[in-house]
């Protein structure tokens, strides 16, 4: 259902900075205006970057576009995701409520039905269970990855060119990237001399070589799937879902493998792989490895050099996951 309409404030001027308005009061509030036959009993905001997120009544999730950059995102998402459905093997948001900027919130809301479970990056699944998952994997991969590339841009999904990979990956080469974790070095070495073993030392001093560079064709990707991002189940021993697609984008389908590397591993991509029914080269998996690991460098060096403020225990754990052996 939709609730609202039209643009917020006289045309020409910014729109009113959403940060202000977002919290577990003023949303009830917003709710109760955009949806009035959506009883509200309880309202809870829920960890995240980008776009806010709180949790409706224990079931429902809505999410607030806090820029135009994000309202753009999900005008797109909203469409995409209703046709993609139906071709997956697991659930994606359904969105049931869809709010549009208007004088009360100047961006983009949308509301859907939790899926039930928990989270894959706060109860990663045991190796026994490993296969089972990688089957599904496989099949959601070969399924997303299938999705025609002209209906992805009909929706306006962007796409990155060579090596640029998307919103969560802005390089311009392979040896840009790896020249600025050589420079991340020193501060990554110090501040955590705990984590840094010989599996990184290639990296950190810039002795590895990269991949040769992809044959494949861009694909329609996630972009962002890693364990947040993944719901499985109860007792962890399957995938019920993924959430989170507003940085979709069509790029080189490693991106969403590099994703599934800083979850589980290279031994569970390996078995993912096994069951991906796409085109991959000789060198897939060892491109996957390569930039899962530079990628993971990157980002701690970024955190720990800037204000940025992604949590470092995660980051932390994701690079481990990262440079686990096969």
């Amino acid at each position: 259902m939709r609730g609202g309409g039209g643009r917020a404030g006289p045309v020409g001027q910014p729109p009113t900075p959403a940060e202000p308005l977002l919290n577990e009061q003023t949303v009830r509030k917003l709710l109760v205006r955009r949806f009035p036959e959506l009883r509200i009993e309880h309202v809870r905001a829920l960890e995240g970057g980008g776009a806010r997120t709180f949790e409706v009544n224990g079931d429902l999730i809505f999410r607030f576009a806090v820029d135009e950059a994000d309202s753009a995102k999900f005008d797109r998402e909203a469409g995409l995701l209703a046709e993609l459905a139906p071709k997956l093997p697991f659930a994606i948001p359904a969105f049931e409520f869809v709010g549009e900027a208007n004088d009360d919130y100047p961006f983009a809301l949308l509301g859907y039905r939790k899926i039930d479970g928990l989270s894959g990056e706060a109860h990663r699944p045991d190796a026994v269970y490993w296969p089972a998952i990688a089957a599904q994997f496989g099949a959601f991969l070969s399924a997303l990855h299938a999705f025609p590339v002209e209906r992805a841009r009909a929706y306006g999904v962007p796409e990155a060119p060579d090596e640029t990979f998307g919103a969560e990956y802005r390089v311009k080469s392979s040896a840009e990237l790896l020249a600025r974790i050589r420079d991340f070095a020193p501060v990554i070495r110090k501040e955590l001399p705990d984590l840094v073993d010989e599996r990184m030392t290639p990296y950190l001093t810039r002795a590895i070589a990269a991949p040769p560079a992809s044959p494949l064709a861009p694909a329609l990707c996630h972009a962002d799937l890693k364990g947040e991002h993944i719901i499985v189940s109860e007792q962890t021993d399957a995938v019920v879902g993924v959430i989170d697609w507003s940085d979709c984008t069509i790029t080189d389908p490693l991106v969403d493998f590099t994703g599934l590397m800083i979850w589980l591993g290279e031994a569970f991509v390996r078995q993912v792989l096994a069951h991906y029914t796409q085109p991959v080269d000789g060198h897939f998996a060892e491109r996957v490895c390569f930039y899962a690991r530079c990628f993971s460098l990157d980002k701690l060096g970024w955190r720990l050099t800037s204000d940025w403020g992604a949590p470092l225990e995660l980051l932390k754990t994701q690079t481990r996951w990262a440079f686990a052996g096969p």
